[in-house]
């Protein structure tokens, strides 16, 4: 859980986003990236950190995984 604080602390002081824009439904979110042109053979892959300096890239996340996130996203409206 300390290490999600410092990624997200070090975000909000690049002045970068850690949300999800007013106005912009999460499915709306996930849609978009279905037909992004990077996605790889059809599957959507992410780059998620793990600490500070440490990122997996290129993580294939589950149907059943994005569907979860989604309905946490509305849910956290």
């Amino acid at each position: 859980m300390f290490v999600i604080i410092r990624i997200l602390a070090a975000l909000k002081i690049l002045d970068l986003p850690v949300n999800i824009p007013a106005g912009i439904a999460p499915q709306d979110l996930l849609e978009g990236m279905r037909v992004d042109k990077k996605k790889k053979a059809g599957a959507l892959r992410f780059a998620l950190p793990e600490e500070i300096g440490k990122v997996q890239v290129g993580v294939q996340v589950s149907g059943r995984d994005l569907d979860l996130l989604m309905e946490i996203l509305e849910s956290g409206r």
